[in-house]
């Protein structure tokens, strides 16, 4: 996953944004529904895990997301709308935008 958010974050211009619409668990182990039927996918379950951001298969939580796109090098993160304040009203709702910037050339990058 590290390896495409780079690549992702590479091609984008600078201070530009990657936007990926993906569900998000809205508890950490709490599994939502949608993965039941991805589970017959190897593609979903045989993945590199990492404690920090992918301790198991799955969809990841916002603050995994926000982990993951921070270790891929983006400036800014955001989830929106904020899974952690709709969860308290609405326990199903799953799905958000997982916005990263990439981040402004610094003058080191640009003499380069």
């Amino acid at each position: 996953m590290l390896f495409s958010l780079n690549q992702a974050r590479d091609a984008l211009a600078t201070d530009g944004w990657l936007v990926i619409g993906e569900c998000v668990r809205p508890y950490l182990n709490q599994p939502i529904y949608p993965e039941l039927i991805f589970r017959i996918l190897d593609s979903f379950t045989d993945v590199k895990t990492d404690p920090e951001i992918r301790p198991n298969p799955g969809f990841l939580t916002a603050d995994q997301w926000r982990r993951a796109f921070t270790r891929a090098g983006f400036q800014r993160v955001e989830i929106t709308p904020p899974i952690e304040a709709i969860r308290e009203v609405y326990s199903h709702f799953f799905a958000s935008a997982i916005c990263g910037q990439r981040a402004a050339a610094n003058k080191m990058q640009l003499q380069a």
